[in-house]
């Protein structure tokens, strides 16, 4: 008898749970900043537009094969010199860090860039520059809220003999200043 008393009172929490509402009368089966979905006006999931609340950027790559996913990303937009430049690093040891960047128009399309990308493990550090094209293509500019997103790709060299290739190269509602 307690197990089946124990049963129906599970079976009524969980179909009181299928439409929660917040103090305020919110209604959480419907589009909301908390329901992880990109939905509404938001420009990530669950930032941005309606929600209020900042959207972290995210760079990915892949570097020589090996995944990389940013923990700090950012952008920097400078009006006078017509340059923009973004930022991305991750956690991992060896510490990894990308930066590409182009003058020109601050606006989607196919950018001719410059970059880098250097390691730092322990006390060595090696710095690859980017001393062929570098693929960037920025899909999204949004001027209102200072957020960029777009791919690239290119070949870094720290001597004729040592190179790194960065390709698969995303990044994703990245804040500019």
């Amino acid at each position: 008898m307690i197990r089946i008393l124990f049963f129906l009172l599970i079976v009524i929490f969980v179909a009181s749970c299928k439409k929660q509402t917040a103090e305020g009368g919110a209604d959480f089966s419907k589009p909301n900043c908390f329901d992880g979905i990109k939905n509404q006006d938001e420009i990530g999931i669950d930032c941005g537009g309606i929600c209020g609340v900042p959207c972290n950027g995210i760079v990915t790559a892949s570097i020589n094969g090996s995944s990389f996913t940013s923990s700090n990303a950012y952008g920097v937009a400078n009006n006078s010199t017509s340059s923009f430049q973004f930022i991305c690093n991750d956690s991992i040891s060896p510490y990894r860090n990308i930066q590409v960047g182009y003058t020109g128009t601050f606006a989607p399309g196919t950018k001719t860039a410059q970059g880098t990308y250097f390691v730092i493990n322990g006390i060595t550090y090696k710095y690859y520059n980017i001393n062929t094209t570098t693929t960037l293509n920025v899909t999204s500019f949004d001027t209102q809220n200072k957020l960029v997103s777009g791919n690239f790709s290119f070949k870094g060299f720290a001597s004729a003999t040592d190179s790194v290739i960065i390709s698969n190269g995303e990044f994703n509602n990245v804040r500019y200043q």
